[in-house]
């Protein structure tokens, strides 16, 4: 990308002075390997079919075999859409005399609904591969980072808030037939089940300390004897986290269900599989489950 190019004319005094302009770089005294801006249509050869002009921002030790990415503005030749709609491409191109390619992660665009310009919509799209060219991407994600808040204003003013908190909209949940068992032990022990286990399974993205696994468990059971008490819960990573149990005063031999929640604190990414567990916590008399009884659980990752 060149500089200013020498005048194209030059005449004598009154005559008018022609300027052909290909790209404007500042400072316009910068190397090839060293940081500039650089304005105009004289793009980079793997980016010339697809854009009209661009800003670029180079960084320093763009060229390899250091090969430091540069972020571009992009203006195309052809509209996405129809004529009253304008693209402007957010990205990134490699450009090191070796070889050229470049990724567009944003699209911000602009239209008149009607071609008449009397409605107005804009856009802002982000994703990890809006268009790739010539280069392998090995990870490209949008980053929310930091201490103030994040919202979203409608027109009728509904807004949503994240404190500064970390999202997650991993989930998982299953269900099953109970198999006949009982247990008298105050010892957790696995909910038995059959044929299909209730064993929801979970990849979790955060580390320890910033999101939990938040379980919600519904099942059901019945008692021999009206004074004993059923409780429930779940295995995770070897630990038993409480979510429900039952007050030893029930009907004998009747099915009750009981419900609950439970957090898993401390667990550091990966995969977790939650197992539901079961104990008499109270009484003397057994708890018992059939075939007739049914168990369901599903886990969500959520901020700590």
């Amino acid at each position: 990308m060149s500089n200013l190019e020498p005048p194209a004319s030059r005449g004598s005094i009154g005559t008018t002075f022609k300027r052909i302009v290909r790209s404007l770089m500042v400072p316009s005294n910068a190397g090839r390997n060293e940081p500039a801006i650089v304005i105009g249509s004289e793009l980079p050869q793997c980016m010339q079919a697809t854009y009209a002009s661009a800003i670029m921002f180079r960084p320093r030790f763009s060229q390899a075999p250091d090969s430091a990415p540069i972020f571009f503005i992009g203006t195309r030749k052809q509209n996405l859409g129809a004529n009253y709609i304008n693209s402007v491409d957010h990205g990134w191109v490699i450009d090191n005399g070796v070889m050229c390619g470049y990724v567009v992660q944003r699209r911000v665009a602009a239209s008149n609904a009607n071609g008449l310009g009397t409605n107005f919509v804009m856009t802002d799209k982000w994703a990890p591969n809006l268009d790739v060219n010539n280069i392998t991407m090995l990870a490209n994600q949008v980053q929310f980072d930091g201490v103030t808040d994040i919202f979203l204003l409608s027109s009728t003013g509904t807004r949503f808030f994240a404190y500064g908190d970390q999202l997650s909209l991993r989930n998982d949940w299953a269900r099953g037939d109970s198999a006949v068992n009982t247990t008298t032990s105050a010892a957790f022990a696995n909910y038995s089940w059959t044929p299909v286990p209730a064993l929801p399974s979970i990849t979790k993205i955060g580390a320890a300390g910033n999101t939990d696994l938040e379980v919600n468990m519904h099942v059901t059971s019945y008692v021999n004897d009206a004074a004993t008490g059923p409780e429930f819960g779940v295995n995770v990573n070897g630990a038993d986290i409480i979510t429900c149990r039952h007050a030893p005063t029930n009907p004998v031999n009747t099915r009750f269900q009981t419900s609950g929640i439970g957090r898993v604190f401390g667990l550091a990414a990966g995969t977790y599989t939650v197992t539901p567990r079961w104990r008499r916590f109270q009484g003397g008399g057994a708890c018992n489950t059939d075939a007739l009884d049914y168990c369901t659980i599903s886990v969500k990752e959520v901020a700590s």
